[in-house]
């Protein structure tokens, strides 16, 4: 297999020319690689970056990436500045790879699980003459060219100011850093996902990758946000740095401590484990992932074996569908949607994480009180109405229900006779509030009553309320597509940006009113009476019957997808 020269890639593929002799020695047939690698970076000019919304059209990779870089550029600008504080090099340090730690993992999840799990190269590559670990290698070496790109974009300013404001020492050591936590970032998420696939197969094995992408999207966002807080604790007055047990931990912390042991000269035990471990643990994961490369790639064949799976009949959704849905019509569009939730494995991998992080959100706002263990600060306050941001959740949901890999079946609801199209709408938005939003806002709901005591109860039902009428709202602004029927690919960014935005303002307005009717005793009764007429009748006029001038199904359905 020859490698064809590919001039847009061609600074890429001569810096791993150079690295041959190594990836050799790793167990890779280099020809066959590189066109691999090439091939890959070429093809990259059609995949969306979820990072800009996931639904751009298709445009060559260098417009996507810059614009992408740009922004990571802006971001690592004001973060760069950091290390002009008055500082020991161990928190500043520290402080610039948790955020790094933090960009990385989290675009990682987002946009490059989907090609760390890619079933096509199974199907098409190895049944030629193509070892598993020469295609293992081949995907990493594509993800790490992506991912050192937006890190290098990211820690760009900071190394300027490194350079220059710090000195070359502390330029080179960070140099190498970032190097090593897009390494660590890269083989600590290959080994995860290599881990579930060992332990479970089956729907469950489906499930659990996209339990693996919510939690480690949460833990991303709690340990940075526990990393921000932790110098108050770990430093005294005159900035010596002090050790806390639970640092061991942290890997940002492991790559300050390399600095106050190279450049600072400590030489306390802790932190000569610690920076030594930011060297050794990069290194030695990384060799285990390359020696676990063919195993990977023969587990990726669990999931291609689920792909066609049926999905088993829910006595549940079959109880919810006759307990809320209006009609045959309706109650069959409920399973229906049901059913592509738990089965369509793109939409778990980009709506689950979000999940996540927005369960998470109201407690980052409440992170002071609540890692300092005074709860009972907050009791008496309207910090309960964090829970709001919760809610932003759904107009995610509520945008993503429009896609689909399998878009071209969508010809089924032209051939349905329908005799009220909107009841399509009425039926997918209620199963997705009954199987990923209410369930997760009566949990959170339940914690919040007992942070807050029991006094909070009308707002929290006030808040569910307001997500019923909120779920309306959404519908009415963002731009209309039938459930499943868009390619991911499928451009109407720009308006769904500007929708976004408009919605977010409005959740915000809501919140605002709730604050202002919590100002009197029984203001927030008249609310919730509020509320509970206003959301079944906005319900009753977004999801009634339509009125079309045929009075055919296929001209309502063709009014509704405009």
């Amino acid at each position: 297999m020859k490698a064809d020269p590919m001039p847009r890639e061609s600074g890429v593929l001569r810096v791993l020319d150079r690295l041959a002799p190594l990836l050799i020695r790793m167990g890779a047939d280099y020809p066959v690689m590189r066109s691999i690698v090439g091939v890959k970076l070429t093809m990259d000019g059609r995949r969306t970056p979820t990072v800009l919304g996931g639904t751009a059209k298709e445009s060559p990779l260098s417009s996507r990436t810059g614009i992408i870089q740009w922004i990571y550029v802006l971001y690592g600008a004001m973060f760069a500045l950091m290390l002009m504080l008055p500082l020991s090099d161990w928190i500043l340090a520290a402080m610039q790879f948790g955020v790094l730690t933090f960009f990385m993992m989290t675009t990682l999840i987002s946009d490059f699980s989907s090609v760390l799990l890619d079933l096509r190269d199974k199907s098409i590559l190895l049944s030629r003459p193509v070892d598993g670990r020469t295609l293992g290698l081949a995907k990493t070496v594509h993800i790490l060219v992506y991912l050192l790109g937006l890190s290098l974009s990211l820690a760009g300013p900071a190394l300027l100011v490194a350079l220059f404001y710090k000195g070359v020492a502390f330029f080179l050591l960070f140099l190498a850093g970032v190097l090593l936590t897009d390494m660590l970032v890269l083989v600590l998420t290959g080994l995860f996902y290599l881990l579930i696939m060992k332990l479970f197969d089956g729907e469950k094995l489906k499930d659990m990758i996209n339990y693996v992408q919510i939690g480690l999207s949460v833990t991303v966002i709690v340990g940075y946000q526990f990393l921000s807080r932790m110098f108050n604790m770990t430093v005294a007055a005159d900035m010596t740095p002090r050790f806390a047990w639970w640092e061991v931990l942290i890997p940002p912390v492991w790559f300050g401590s390399a600095f106050e042991v190279v450049l600072g000269g400590v030489r306390r035990l802790p932190f000569v484990l610690m920076a030594i471990a930011a060297l050794a643990v990069p290194v030695v994961l990384c060799i285990v992932y390359i020696r676990t490369l063919p195993a990977f790639e023969r587990s990726l064949a669990k999931l291609a074996s689920q792909e066609s799976a049926g999905g088993r009949k829910s006595r549940y959704a079959d109880l919810l569908a006759r307990l809320f849905c209006r009609g045959r019509e309706e109650r069959l569009f409920f399973g229906f949607c049901w059913s592509m939730m738990r089965q369509e494995r793109d939409f778990k991998l980009k709506v689950y994480p979000t999940i996540g992080l927005s369960v998470v959100f109201p407690f980052i706002f409440m992170a002071n009180t609540l890692v300092s263990g005074n709860i009972s600060a907050l009791r008496g306050t309207k910090a309960y109405l964090y829970i709001y941001l919760m809610i932003a959740l759904i107009q995610t949901v509520v945008t993503m229900l429009a896609y689909s890999i399998n878009y071209k079946a969508a010809w089924v609801y032209r051939a349905v006779p329908l005799t009220s199209p909107e009841r399509i709408y009425s039926a997918v938005f209620k199963a997705a509030l009954a199987r990923l939003i209410v369930p997760l806002y009566l949990l959170e709901a339940a914690v919040f009553l007992l942070i807050f005591g029991p006094g909070i109860w009308p707002d929290l039902l006030a808040v569910l309320l307001t997500m019923f009428l909120y779920t309306v709202i959404c519908y009415a602004v963002q731009p209309r597509s039938l459930p499943f029927s868009e390619k991911y690919e499928r451009n109407r960014q720009k308006e769904k940006q500007k929708g976004a935005l408009l919605l977010l303002l409005i959740l915000f307005g809501l919140a605002g009113i709730h604050y202002l009717v919590r100002q009197t005793e029984f203001g927030i009764y008249f609310y919730l009476a509020l509320l509970a007429a206003a959301g079944p009748t906005a319900w009753r006029i977004a999801f009634g019957p339509a009125k079309s001038k045929s009075g055919s199904p296929s001209s309502g359905l063709r009014s509704l997808s405009k």
